[in-house]
């Protein structure tokens, strides 16, 4: 009864023989693709839960975990040669690696909350005898602060000749939506800083007040540490003071000590002097060229000296910065080499610029 429809159809279509030539053609095909009877098929991995996971506003820290599972749809094993994400904001593990017919791999999706914003991500398998990659799942969402913090990068600076209660310095908390949580506590990783904690339904206020009998002079950063009764609230806020001290002025004197000192390669020494109170170094690395950096803080607590080991003598005068970590923090300087300095100082004027961590 169906071919008869079927073929009243065709006739009344008036293309009796490419129809007849099609349906040939798609049967060949199928006998083609279809393995013959008994011979197992080919592993395929298919996905049996949502793949599209639109997550609209996450709060910031948050965590969120997805799962995906899909089956082998195949009668021979498939093998994951890969599983990898394109975006950083989502980390993708597998239970196994080798699927069997008729079994099934779970993936589990990790979102990092982190990095505010609009975020999107792939989660791709590889797998063996396949050049092109299997969309597993597809993730977006976006980022909102969990808090909101005003200034959003607070510099502070307190002069040791005024009075302390004439100059506490506020740093304002909001939540963009309901209430603000308990604040449990909260802790600088430096001594000399007073704290006062006021609250409102979705606004904080810290007001910051300095100790100058304990307190460090100079410029550098110190983090404070709010931990409130919501643990997605928490938070680690870097704040630079400036105590009794402006940005330290510096004059870099780079020398050259030989033009292949070291395997044909030169060194280059000189020293910072700067105008803050003395810090100890503990590193420092080259930014913008290509040397290793040895620092050390000079006996008079007036700088540092800096040996510089480059890969060769610069034929044109080479401009940089140094960035130097101390127990204060890390700061930038910057640093000219001239071409020819191997017969006068060179000297290069400009400011110590403090970094956050």
């Amino acid at each position: 009864m169906a071919r008869r429809q079927i073929g009243d159809a065709v006739k009344r279509s008036g293309w009796v023989g490419p129809a007849l030539v099609v349906v040939v053609g798609l049967l060949l095909l199928y006998r083609k693709e279809s393995p013959p009877h008994g011979l197992p098929r080919e592993g395929q991995l298919v996905p049996i839960t949502q793949r599209e996971f639109k997550l609209g506003g996450l709060a910031e820290g948050e965590e969120v975990e997805l799962q995906v599972i899909l089956l082998n749809e195949g009668d021979l094993p498939v093998r994951v040669r890969r599983l990898h994400t394109t975006c950083g904001c989502t980390i993708a593990s597998a239970d196994k690696t080798i699927v069997a017919g008729g079994e099934s791999i779970e993936l589990r999706v990790r979102v990092d909350t982190r990095v505010r914003g609009s975020q999107s991500a792939d989660v791709l398998l590889d797998v063996e005898g396949s050049k092109a990659s299997l969309l597993a799942a597809r993730v977006s969402f976006e980022v909102a602060a969990a808090l909101e913090v005003l200034p959003r990068l607070p510099h502070v600076v307190w002069d040791s000749t005024r009075a302390s209660e004439a100059q506490s310095f506020p740093i304002e908390f909001t939540v963009p939506e309901g209430e603000l949580s308990t604040l449990l506590s909260c802790e600088f990783d430096r001594p000399g800083i007073g704290t006062r904690w006021d609250v409102g339904a979705r606004r904080g206020t810290l007001w910051l007040t300095p100790d100058f009998a304990v307190l460090a002079r100079g410029v550098y950063y110190t983090h404070v540490s709010l931990e409130f009764k919501e643990a997605r609230l928490n938070l680690r806020q870097s704040v630079m003071l400036s105590v009794d001290a402006t940005r330290a002025s510096l004059t870099p004197t780079v020398l050259l000590a030989s033009p292949a000192d070291v395997d044909g390669r030169a060194i280059a020494r000189g020293r910072l002097d700067w105008d803050g109170e003395s810090a100890m170094p503990s590193s420092a690395v080259a930014l913008d060229f290509d040397a290793q950096v040895d620092v050390r803080s000079r006996t008079d607590g007036s700088g540092f000296e800096l040996e510089l080991l480059l890969p060769e003598a610069p034929t044109r005068s080479l401009r940089g910065e140094v960035r130097i970590i101390t127990e204060k923090g890390p700061f930038i300087a910057p640093v000219l080499i001239p071409a020819d300095f191997g017969r006068d100082p060179s000297l290069a004027g400009g400011q110590l610029v403090p970094l956050d961590k």
